[in-house]
């Protein structure tokens, strides 16, 4: 029998008084290796590495590898020659018609990819039991827009249209999506109208939805101050340039919407009217021609194909529900706000702002929009 001998320093009469033998049982020690491997292997299984400054990095991988379990297949594959990861929760695997969210992620159309949002997109797809397939489209700079939005189309048009193919129900399609995925999320759905094909809802958290004004509060105020770390001034600047098909040096008057025309600002400004919607707006001079280095370049940026709301409200009201989320410390703000307070729709509007948050008459906005905003029952039916 193999002992552990403890010492203490001293002589070697005083060594061998202190001297003790404490026996270990062969089968305690394996029970001890056992234990110790599983934790080892355990930390393994669960371990990701993460920013140093993550905060609480340990409840966020337990998060993480609790997801990967419960959502029990989950790959990538090829549609339409666009990469998709998909998240198919254990028990549809025998299920022909399954509930499908399709889900864009965002990052200003330069940043971001379907591993960036993975966590996101196991969650939802463990919390809502549906088929998630998030779109790995292609980005600025190296893919100038509007390739972005063509691979969402072409893989939105594709499951619509085939949904068979896929064993899923093509009328429980639901597009989601956060920031630019957002925008790319409510540009697809309206293309996909246009064409007889209508989403369930359409889930859209922090969106970005118009190009056009850049004097909305929310972009005044939150802007210069760089609440987020990342999106400041100079990066705005920097994404608005990669964004242009001939990389223009985007400058300051963007922010004074030097970037459009007279004649874009009078024709687009009633689609678009913050003094209409917003509690607090700043003056819009319609009458101010811009900065003729940056119109020709920048004009993209007043189309619907990347500016959502820039539409007639006969197109408008032809959405499906949405399901909108907005938060109180983001330059996007008021572009939600903006798109709450067109009435005519059917918003369900969840924000993380204070009561005074920027929209006009609020309460009987979200009171009309929560009427109109139809029960979504699980079945299906």
């Amino acid at each position: 029998m193999k002992s552990i001998v403890h010492t203490s320093m001293g002589s070697a009469t005083e060594l061998n008084s202190w001297s003790c033998a404490i026996p270990i049982k062969s089968s305690s020690r394996r029970r001890l290796l056992i234990t110790l491997s599983l934790a080892v292997l355990s930390v393994a299984l669960i371990y990701q590495p993460l920013p140093q400054d993550f905060p609480q990095p340990w409840k966020y991988r337990f998060i993480s590898f609790w997801a990967h379990v419960f959502v029990k297949i989950v790959y990538d594959r090829r549609i339409l020659n666009v990469t998709v990861r998909m998240y198919e929760p254990e028990e549809l695997a025998n299920v022909d018609k399954m509930p499908t969210i399709i889900h864009f992620h965002g990052g200003g159309f330069l940043l971001g990819s379907i591993d960036t949002h993975d966590q996101a997109t196991y969650v939802l797809a463990n919390l809502t039991r549906a088929l998630v397939i998030s779109v790995e489209y292609r980005l600025v700079p190296e893919h100038p827009f509007p390739a972005a939005l063509d691979d969402c189309t072409s893989v939105a048009y594709e499951l619509f249209q085939n949904a068979i193919n896929y064993r899923i129900d093509a009328n429980r399609i639901v597009l989601a999506g956060d920031s630019a995925g957002g925008n790319l999320a409510l540009v697809t759905t309206q293309s996909l109208l246009r064409d007889g094909f209508t989403p369930r809802t359409i889930c859209l958290l922090y969106p970005a939805l118009q190009f056009f004004d850049f004097t909305l509060p929310s972009y005044r105020d939150y802007l210069p101050r760089n609440i987020l770390g990342i999106i400041n001034e100079d990066n705005f600047f920097s994404a608005m340039s990669e964004l242009s098909e001939r990389k223009v040096k985007v400058t300051r008057d963007i922010l004074f919407n030097n970037h459009t025309s007279a004649r874009d600002k009078r024709r687009l400004r009633p689609l678009l009217d913050a003094d209409q919607h917003l509690a607090i707006s700043l003056p819009f001079d319609i009458d101010q021609e811009g900065n003729q280095n940056l119109i020709p370049h920048l004009k993209f940026l007043v189309s619907p194909r990347i500016s959502p709301l820039l539409v007639s409200d006969d197109e408008l009201i032809q959405l499906p529900p949405v399901l909108l989320f907005t938060a109180e410390f983001d330059i996007l703000r008021d572009e939600g706000m903006l798109f709450v307070g067109i009435s005519i729709l059917p918003i369900l509007f969840f924000t993380i702002c204070a009561e005074s948050c920027n929209l006009k008459n609020r309460t009987s906005v979200l009171n009309t929009a929560l009427m109109r905003f139809p029960r979504m029952q699980v079945d299906g039916k």
